[in-house]
This record gives structure tokens, sequence and C-alpha cells, in this order.
């Protein structure tokens, strides 16, 4: 089985996985004092990158001129490019993990 076969919480597509993050972020701005529902949308929204590196057909990585990138930087920073946001979002929640106490 591929990443490309595996569904998980009835998401099975890129669609379904920005649907989620969706619902993350509108649960986060009707209650922005939570920090689990701050956490959830931080997670979803850093998690969208490998959302497309894995589920992206061909004809749309062709689209992108990504389609020799099947995993990593060139999907990332295609993405990344494109949205300063993404960056952000990751650039924060990798500050948050590499702050974590060892342990």
């Amino acid at each position: 089985m591929t990443r490309k076969d595996t569904k998980m919480f009835g998401i099975d597509s890129v669609d379904d996985y920005l649907r989620v993050c969706e619902l993350a972020v509108s649960e986060l701005e009707a209650d922005q004092d939570n920090v689990l529902r701050a956490f959830a949308a931080i997670l979803a929204l850093n998690h969208i990158i490998d959302w497309l590196q894995h589920k992206l057909t061909d004809v749309q990585r062709t689209s992108l001129g990504i389609f020799r990138s099947n995993v990593g930087d060139p999907v990332k920073g295609h993405f990344e490019s494109q949205n300063s946001d993404i960056k952000r979002i990751r650039a924060l929640l990798n500050f948050e993990w590499a702050m974590r106490p060892a342990g």
C-alpha cells in the first residue's frame, strides 16, 4: 500500500485535508484563547505540504513543474514560495518543537 492508497479518518485527498484545515482554523477563529484549537490549526496547516507531496496526481505534479519530485524539498519549496504564511506556520511549529524540554 502506498501513501496514495492510504485513507485515515475519512481523509482521502488533498481536498479532504484542506477541509480539515479550514475547520481547524474556523474553530480557532471562534475561540482564539483556546491553546488546543491553536495547536490543532498550526499542526493541520503545517502538514498541508506533506499531503501535497504524497497525494498530488501525476497530472497535477506536471502542471506545477514538480513531476519528478516525490518527497521533500522541491514540493515544500514550491508551495512555500507561493505562500509565505505556510513558511511562517512551519517555522512556528518547528520553533515550538525545538524548544520542548528533552525527556
